[in-house]
């Protein structure tokens, strides 16, 4: 067992607090805590600096004397990175065998799925991310013939997802009564129009304009919700199988509660583009859970193996877990004859994360004996006192006691409390001005918190899917009010669809040119997978960035010296002075004359090539630079607002934020309206409590998703500044309630719109 002394923790707070004192009762006791449980920390509470001062203490300790270590895993890179940043200084031997610091996806990878992968399919993982491994299954799915049987399950489950005749959809089309739309859709299908689930007949729709049995009007709606099934299944139906995860021990595909097996006609045909993939390498982030399944039951001698190696395991961010991340990391280290202590941390009410893109009414995870950080460094009284009515889960006892609950420790000289801006179509260009002026009033940039946090304006919902989506449609999205905005410009990742957008879109918080130079570098590498050129053909191996540098080194000294120099350049160019265009040119210009010509194929008398297939990756210039989402402010005071979404936002902390509400299916402020009874002719609707009174929700198990939706995302955008928050809303969702929600500690800011006219 780790002995955590009093020396060691003056020492971290000397490191990771400045000198200040972790608190007696709820931080230090989880510092010294060494047995299997979870720790539920609210926004802003230091969870993680906390996790980091026991691990110093922990590294104070080592070596163990049973040749053990311990095993740290996150969600993101970039909470890796933050780790070894803050620790690796004071702590190198936590960097070390037998130690194992890294993601969840890291981990899965280096000790089950590599591995497996090679001994199922003969290759190691070579390419593990959702984009490209999800590009080549697409493109493989385009090449089977019209008529398939994977093609008629999924346009079965496309139009029957789609292609529904609701009695709301009656009732606000035809402006007609309950009862009435529900005699419509008996009659519908009493004449085989629609299925006992009040989906349409595909085959009796290409007849319904010769129906006699059917209105003009019933007509239209039948024929408008018949096209957009029909939209989406042209739309969905290359890349419906990518919905799905692999089980290999029971042989079937999972999505949901829904499954197709490996042995069934359709099954067989996906199971088979699959393993083109999978023998090339080539897995999503998914499949590394599915092969590393199937590795431990085929050797349950490695859970043994883990165990003993590492007899601590932290996972930080929690909430973010998928369920079959969770339920492998319990396989292995969480049962009657494992000493292995797990202690995972975070907030289960900001589980705002979903492989689905669908934001889950519950999280995965279901924390086991609980402990609880609720004093929050960040948050004021004012923000937290809000931010506590929008907690989807508070943990509460058999005694009606919430056991989570955010208190707000930080003190500003003069309080600031949070301000909803009201706003309607015509006057959300001025959002960003007024935003800049509350910042300016409260002096917010004399603040230290400005200077290292930023303003910030954000939403739920920030980009359309497509043009068609937005024409005529005056419900608003981020990008609606900024049209610069760009969401692929706030994605770490390394790959992109032009080379363009490979020098523009690369990880900027890196303050080296190493993420440039891995940019360029998978760049070239796509163009050489874009043009079907292999590194092994036989096994269909792509070249990867260390193959380049290897092939480039082949061909001689001076030339990979000038390749070297050249590549040195265009780096030093895009960091130092942000040349992308100029680069971009001379990266251009030397694809298509030297790097494509160059004998990649090792043949004795080289290919004569030119640019063909990756022709259009080259060319498509997308102007998208950071000032898509850095806003240069109009007023002299403010230099710029970071635009992002709720998702990009979850673990930072700004000095002011204003959140604007968006659309997605529902803006936020209606999704919190929740009718428990419907009106009636005597009686008028029922409503639950609603939050944005101040009033904790009462929302049903296994009802109001959209409304549990919301909260999440508003509890994880309202937590976020140590100043100023706003909350920007539509006029029309909220002008009967402005009484209501200023009691509830908001000031109202109405001089966007006529007040005299709400």
């Amino acid at each position: 067992m780790v002995k955590v002394k009093d020396e060691h923790i003056k020492l971290a707070q000397d490191i990771f607090i400045d000198g200040n004192d972790f608190d007696d009762e709820e931080r230090i006791p989880f510092i010294k805590n060494f047995t299997t449980c979870d720790l539920l920390a609210v926004p802003g509470s230091g969870k993680t600096t906390a996790l980091m001062a026991k691990l110093y203490c922990i590294a104070q300790n080592m070596p163990f004397v049973d040749g053990s270590g311990i095993l740290v895993l996150a969600h993101t890179n970039q909470a890796v990175y933050e780790i070894e940043k803050k620790l690796k200084k004071d702590c190198h031997q936590l960097f070390e065998y037998p130690n194992f610091i890294g993601t969840v996806q890291s981990f899965t990878n280096r000790f089950l799925a590599n591995q497996a992968c090679f001994e199922k399919y003969g290759s190691y993982i070579r390419k593990n991310e959702d984009d490209i491994p999800s590009d080549k299954l697409i493109s493989l799915s385009k090449k089977l013939p019209f008529k398939n049987t994977l093609y008629g399950n999924f346009f079965n489950q496309i139009y029957s997802r789609e292609a529904l005749i609701s009695t709301n959809l009656l009732i606000n089309e035809l402006h007609i009564e309950k009862k009435e739309a529900l005699e419509i859709i008996k009659n519908l299908k009493s004449i085989n129009i629609l299925t006992n689930k009040n989906v349409l007949i595909y085959k009796k729709c290409k007849d319904i304009a010769h129906n006699d049995q059917i209105s003009e009007a019933l007509k239209s709606i039948i024929v408008s919700v018949n096209k957009k099934a029909l939209d989406s299944v042209n739309l969905e139906k290359h890349s419906r199988g990518l919905i799905y995860r692999l089980n290999f021990l029971e042989e079937k595909f999972i999505y949901e509660n829904t499954s197709l097996g490996f042995n069934t006609d359709s099954g067989k045909i996906l199971l088979e583009l699959f393993e083109i993939l999978y023998r090339e390498g080539s897995l999503r982030y998914k499949d590394s859970f599915s092969f590393a399944e199937w590795y431990i039951h085929k050797n349950p001698q490695i859970k043994e193996i883990l165990q003993l190696r590492f007899k601590y395991v932290f996972i930080d961010e929690m909430q973010d877990l998928e369920r079959y991340q969770i339920d492998l990391i319990d396989s292995i280290f969480f049962s009657e004859s494992s000493n292995t202590v797990i202690q995972r941390i975070g907030d289960i009410n900001q589980s705002i994360y979903s492989s689905g893109k669908i934001i889950k009414d519950n999280c995965d995870w279901i924390p086991r004996n609980p402990i609880y950080l609720t004093g929050s460094n960040r948050l004021t009284e004012e923000i937290a006192n809000i931010v506590n009515y929008y907690t989807l889960d508070p943990h509460t006892d058999k005694d009606g006691t919430k056991k989570f609950v955010v208190n707000g420790l930080a003190k500003l000289n003069t309080p600031i409390k949070p301000h909803l801006i009201i706003f309607n179509n015509e006057s959300k260009d001025k959002l960003e001005d007024r935003f800049a002026q509350l910042i300016k009033d409260f002096k917010l940039n004399e603040t230290s918190s400005a200077s290292k946090n930023g303003y910030h304006i954000i939403s739920w919902s920030t980009e359309w899917n497509n043009d068609e989506q937005n024409i005529g449609n005056e419900k608003i999205r981020l990008k609606d009010i900024f049209p610069n905005y760009s969401k692929e410009t706030k994605q770490k990742k390394e790959d992109f669809d032009s080379l363009y957008k490979h020098l523009t879109l690369f990880d900027r918080e890196k303050l080296t040119m190493e993420a440039i130079r891995k940019s360029i570098l998978n760049a070239f590498s796509r163009i050489l997978r874009l043009e079907g050129i292999y590194i092994d053909f036989e096994k269909k191996r792509y070249f990867r960035k260390s193959n380049i540098i290897d092939f480039m080194k082949s061909q001689g000294d001076e030339y990979y010296n000038r390749f070297k120099s050249n590549l040195y350049l265009w780096c030093f160019k895009i960091v130092s002075n942000n040349d992308i265009d100029l680069v971009y040119q001379e990266i251009k210009k030397f694809i298509e004359s030297e790097f494509i010509k160059l004998n990649w194929d090792n043949f004795d008398t080289s290919k004569s090539r030119s640019i063909l297939k990756s022709k259009e990756f080259i060319e498509t210039k997308h102007v998208i630079g950071q000032g898509d989402y850095l806003v240069k402010s109009n007023k002299n005071s403010i230099n710029e607002f970071n635009l992002s979404s709720i998702h990009a936002v979850k673990g930072q902390t700004h000095c002011a934020t204003m959140y604007i509400e968006s659309s997605y299916h529902e803006y936020e402020t209606q999704r919190l309206k929740v009718a428990s009874k419907l009106a009636t002719k005597t009686k008028k609707e029922e409503l639950l409590p609603n939050p944005l009174f101040n009033e904790f929700h009462s929302y049903r198990v296994g009802k109001d998703s959209r409304a549990k939706q919301a909260l999440k995302m508003m509890y994880v955008g309202f937590s976020r500044p140590t100043h100023l928050l706003c909350f920007a809303v539509l006029k029309e969702n909220i002008k009967n309630d402005i009484d209501k929600i200023k009691e509830a500690g908001w000031v109202i800011i109405d001089d966007l719109i006529d007040i005299d006219r709400i």
